[in-house]
């Protein structure tokens, strides 16, 4: 489970977070997109997953919104988000992990949109038990959903329900 941290908005783009990682999440500019195609990178050299390559990923950047966990200036996480709610890419850097980042990165878009869903690899378990963790529930199974052949599952969470 996450750490817990304080969380102030002083802002509709910007949250702080205050725990012993001091990460930061603000809204992800066009300066933002290497460093968050790195954290993707480095989260599929570990687990495999993430597989879009730079040309979708930067055009669902482009055309998405998105927003940026970081420390100072170091982008440690980031998710890109579409109005409907959907959830297209989202990563944390393996190397802060288990810190609160992913889970402060949701609350963020749990604030200001009314339902969030994605589709997760149903072999992903850790995602999975991420998406649950924060108040996702599995809704459908998409076979052959990825490219390889892999199944999706997909997950939703109803923003307005505590």
């Amino acid at each position: 489970m996450a750490k817990e941290a304080e969380v102030n908005s002083n802002s509709s783009d910007r949250l702080e977070i205050k725990n012993k990682y001091d990460f930061m999440i603000d809204r992800a500019g066009i300066k933002d997109l290497l460093p968050a195609w790195r954290v993707k990178e480095k989260c599929n050299q570990k687990t495999g997953m993430l597989r879009q390559d730079f040309l979708t990923f930067s055009a669902d950047y482009s055309a998405n919104d998105a927003y940026v966990a970081r420390i100072g200036d170091k982008v440690i996480g980031f998710i890109i988000f579409r109005p409907n709610g959907y959830i297209s890419i989202f990563g944390v850097d393996p190397d802060y992990t288990r810190m609160g980042v992913g889970t402060a990165l949701i609350e963020k878009l749990k604030k200001q949109l009314s339902e969030l869903w994605c589709h997760v690899r149903i072999t992903n378990k850790a995602a999975v038990r991420f998406y649950r963790d924060v108040g996702f529930h599995k809704t459908k199974l998409v076979e052959g959903y990825y490219s390889n052949g892999d199944n999706a599952l997909v997950m939703e969470c109803d923003c307005k329900e505590k």
